[in-house]
């Protein structure tokens, strides 16, 4: 394609191995196969070019400015995935938003592990008094409880490492 829309950042995203935006789709189900079929059927394979900066669409450029200003009121200097694709989904009109919706992915789950990522400071804060909880049901042998906290922790893209002396997150 000669220009680049808000499906060539959603591509971009599901498929950067490594990334939070990745890692967040990957929670929750949205595979980056199905994104590619989606945007394949609904404007085609462009051959590879090189796309330049103004060939953005109007949306694309919104999502981009508007990751920058999120990540900011999160306290973080630098956009990451995770801001691009909190942007994104507040980018309702977009072709990007509707793949979503089409695959089957739920908006508001990838929304809040989105915000859950793009937290800094406090969300740090947050998960470690959660996992503090986690610790002392461990300690009470309340397994039901550490497993449970593990598990809605995973669901919104946060892995905890168990290890003798505590715990890891990431």
């Amino acid at each position: 394609h000669v220009y680049m829309g808000s499906e060539h950042l959603l591509l971009a995203l599901v498929s950067e191995q490594g990334c939070t935006a990745a890692s967040i789709f990957k929670v929750c189900g949205i595979k980056e196969e199905a994104v590619l079929y989606k945007i394949n059927a609904l404007v085609g394979r462009g051959e590879p070019c090189t796309v330049e900066k103004e060939a953005a669409t109007p949306s694309a450029r919104r999502i981009i400015e508007r990751a920058f200003v999120i990540a900011a009121e999160n306290g973080v200097r630098l956009a990451g995935t995770e801001h691009l694709l909190l942007s994104l989904l507040r980018e309702e009109q977009c072709t990007a938003v509707r793949i979503i919706g089409e695959i089957g992915g739920n908006l508001t789950r990838l929304s809040n592990a989105c915000t859950a990522s793009a937290g800094g400071d406090m969300l740090a804060k947050v998960v470690d008094m959660i996992l503090a909880v986690r610790q002392d049901a461990k300690a009470n042998k309340d397994w039901a409880t550490s497993d449970k906290i593990r598990d809605n922790l995973t669901a919104i893209g946060i892995r905890v490492k168990d290890r003798k002396d505590g715990f890891d997150w990431e």
